[in-house]
């Protein structure tokens, strides 16, 4: 029993330190790498997932905010866009560790979000990725993030989720999304609890 707790604490230990920053070639913590590789951000992201994992049950998503892997990856979408999209269409790859993926894109600019999404509503048709993934990038929660609630009026925004409700290959959940997303639903309950003390999304683009 004994050594299965030093095993824990020894494993938690190296997870925090794996999470703690990012590192470039050079080894340098806390530089900006151009690219990280399709295993780099699957081990990234397994570790971040296993300590919120360990600092919550499951109710509530701060252990993930609180974590300076998870900011990193969030102001930064371009270092792991490409890899992330690969992690989509790995079967191997359990389901939590891609809607964390799709999560931490939030920060693209709107029309190359719609691209991805366009994109990855393509790849889902033909079974390359799950419709779970397509349905998190159009809802990826209040508290990751905004982007698409908050401007269902704008002509791009409305054409992209029309043209996806209207597929017959959409799901009711990712219609479902849409629907709530395009009547202005997700932007008035954004609106109404978007408190200065309790910022939504929870997490920002850029440091205040």
């Amino acid at each position: 029993m004994i050594k299965k707790l030093i095993k824990l604490v020894v494993t938690t230990l190296l997870l925090l330190v794996s999470a703690c920053g990012v590192t470039d070639s050079s080894g340098q913590t806390g530089a900006t790498p151009t690219s990280l590789e399709v295993d780099d951000v699957r081990q990234r992201l397994v570790v971040i997932d296993g300590i919120a994992r360990l600092k919550s049950d499951g109710s509530s998503n701060w252990p993930y905010f609180e974590n300076s892997s998870v900011r990193y990856l969030y102001m930064h979408p371009y270092i792991h866009q490409r890899a992330t999209q690969e992690l989509w269409r790995d079967q191997a790859v359990p389901m939590r560790i891609k809607s964390l993926s799709a999560r931490l894109l939030q920060c693209l600019p709107i029309t190359e979000y719609l691209a991805l999404i366009r994109s990855s509503f393509a790849s889902y048709k033909v079974g390359e990725v799950d419709a779970a993934v397509v349905e998190i990038l159009i809802s990826p929660g209040s508290d990751w993030g905004t982007l698409l609630d908050l401007s269902y009026q704008d002509p791009a925004t409305s054409s992209v989720l029309k043209d996806i409700a209207s597929d017959p290959a959409a799901t009711e959940g990712i219609r479902e999304r849409i629907a709530d997303i395009l009547s202005g639903e997700s932007a008035a309950y954004i609106k109404a609890y978007n408190l200065p003390s309790e910022p939504l999304p929870s997490m920002r683009c850029f440091p205040l």
